[in-house]
């Protein structure tokens, strides 16, 4: 009986040691330790830069010493990265044990994410796209014959359209130049009360230009170089252009009262305005009627490279005026002319219009003829009328403009 009870004992202990993990053995202070050299811990984690400090201790209390947690070390042993010795320097029994457990262990695989069941379609032509792909016949999606019948009557049209139409591309158009916005009033497109632009302006982007070129297609602008010029002018301008000297541009100036002639053929940034059929009650048309004058007025137009972000700079030629928004040298006072009130959305039509309003409604008068033959006035330069401007820029800087009060008698 207690030979029988021996051997029932062995074969329980021997049983344990077999199935059970083996146990790290007791660290205490003094436990020899030796640590892999090569730091296995995450690089950049705070355990990595702990290890590297402790992984030269020989002793629990020496790699404490030198930062190491107690659990660190622990762990360490558990996952192989750290041997215990005995006594003599050898690997102790246990730990031998527990890394030997760990590298029979076989690595667990890694889960591959969930196959998705692929919605290819119906019928025979799901099939083989499915055949195509590795996927089981069995795994093709299939509506069921009720769903099938709900997408036949949602989309008759959609199914009486042939599978070639239905999946051909379509083409973009390149876009070779930028069309101005749609003429707004010169309302809708100055700025508001307190003196900024309107919200309104800076969102709103040019149309794209795909069906500007067959609406545009009749103007020629292959003169123009436009050397040097920053893309966005480049692309504004040639917009612009293309509308002014249309059929289509042209009938509109002629029913709205302006007109646009081209002074700087290679740049597109100077323009001659003539502003026609003045308010036949103004204070203007009358001073001109009664010098027996045309009843126009000639303005010049030039576009900074910064446009449209920048205003044009615009100034009278002919006549000679005076009062109202007019300076001494052809600059106009109006605030839209000024980097404060300017608008990029703002057409060269419908600045046109608005100066056209100031000059109908504002207390301007005719003060000389000049030269009618050639409808210039010797007092009159861009140099000078640009001192104006700057002045104008300056008044308008502190405070809020007064140019947009006879813009609400205006109805163009």
């Amino acid at each position: 009986i207690r030979v029988l009870l021996a051997q029932v004992s062995y074969a329980s202990s021997v049983s344990r040691l077999l199935c059970c993990p083996a146990m790290p053995p007791k660290l205490t202070d003094t436990t020899p330790l030796s640590f892999r050299q090569e730091n296995p811990k995450r690089s950049g984690s705070k355990a990595h830069e702990r290890f590297e400090k402790y992984k030269v201790a020989k002793t629990m209390a020496e790699a404490i010493q030198l930062g190491a947690l107690r659990p660190d070390v622990v762990n360490d042993v558990k996952q192989g990265f750290c041997t215990v010795l005995d006594g003599d320097g050898n690997v102790a029994a246990a730990s031998a044990a527990s890394a030997a457990a760990s590298a029979a262990e076989p690595p667990k695989p890694a889960a591959s994410p969930p196959a998705k069941k692929p919605r290819v379609g119906v019928g025979a032509a799901a099939e083989a796209a499915a055949a195509a792909q590795g996927v089981p016949a069995a795994a093709v999606w299939e509506p069921s014959p009720a769903r099938a019948a709900l997408q036949q009557q949602a989309s008759p049209a959609r199914a009486a359209i042939p599978p070639a139409a239905e999946a051909a591309p379509t083409e973009a158009v390149a876009a070779p130049f930028e069309e101005p916005p749609a003429a707004a009033s010169p309302a809708a497109a100055a700025p508001s009360e307190g003196g900024g632009s309107s919200g309104s302006s800076a969102g709103a982007a040019p149309a794209a230009a795909g069906g500007v070129v067959g609406k545009y297609a009749d103007v020629d602008l292959s003169f123009a170089k436009l050397d040097g010029k920053p893309l966005k002018f480049v692309r504004r301008v040639m917009g612009e252009a293309k509308r002014l000297l249309s059929k289509q541009g042209l009938e509109e100036a002629k029913r709205d009262g302006y007109s646009f002639s081209l002074l700087d053929r290679e740049n597109l940034s100077k323009w001659a305005v003539m502003l026609s059929d003045l308010n036949p009650d103004g204070n203007l048309a009358k001073d001109l009627k009664g010098r027996k004058l045309d009843s126009c007025i000639d303005l010049e137009v030039s576009l900074p490279d910064g446009f449209p972000m920048e205003p044009p700079f615009v100034r009278v030629t002919y006549p000679q005026l005076t009062g109202g928004y007019v300076f001494q040298h052809g600059g106009i006072c109006f605030e839209p002319l000024t980097a404060k009130g300017w608008a990029p959305s703002m057409t060269m039509p419908a600045l046109a219009i608005a100066i056209k309003g100031i000059l109908d409604y504002g207390e301007v008068k005719v003060a000389g003829e000049g030269n009618r033959a050639a409808r210039t006035v010797p007092g009159y330069s861009a140099e000078g009328a640009r001192k104006d401007h700057n002045y104008i820029v300056s008044a308008h800087r502190g405070g809020e403009g007064s140019s947009y009060g006879s813009l609400k008698h205006y109805s163009s």
